[in-house]
């Protein structure tokens, strides 16, 4: 969305400026991080971001796995959380802020591979 068609947003902005140039993605993704620095525990990426969206990628490496060798389900909900936050800083007035008020999470399978979180509302 052109900016003319939206309200500024900080985080869209930076985004934008930041992907303009190679390796953007990694600079913005440890910028967002700076801001909650559990965040960089993961070494995540964020993909994209825009009103009522974000997704952030990790690798599966030995930093962020259980005892069995799979991705440790606490290292998924820091990228949700990490989505989460994306979407809210993208999509809420500036006037307004936001506090995450829980997760729930279920263990449906053992996660062996690359993750991507995903957060997505609608408009």
């Amino acid at each position: 969305m052109s900016q003319s068609r939206r309200e500024s947003n900080y985080l869209i902005d930076l985004y934008e400026r930041c992907t303009r140039w190679p390796f953007g993605q990694a600079l913005f993704s440890k910028l967002f991080a700076r801001k909650a620095p559990y965040f960089a525990t993961i070494g995540p990426r964020v993909t994209e971001v825009r009103p009522n969206f974000c997704e952030v990628r990790f690798r599966k490496r030995r930093k962020v796995e259980n005892h069995i060798g799979t991705v440790h389900v606490i290292a998924i909900c820091n990228a949700l959380e990490m989505a989460m936050g994306g979407l809210a800083e993208a999509t809420i007035p500036k006037h307004l802020r936001w506090i995450p008020r829980g997760m729930e999470v279920d263990y449906t399978a053992k996660a062996d591979s690359d993750i991507r979180a995903t957060a997505e509302t609608r408009p």
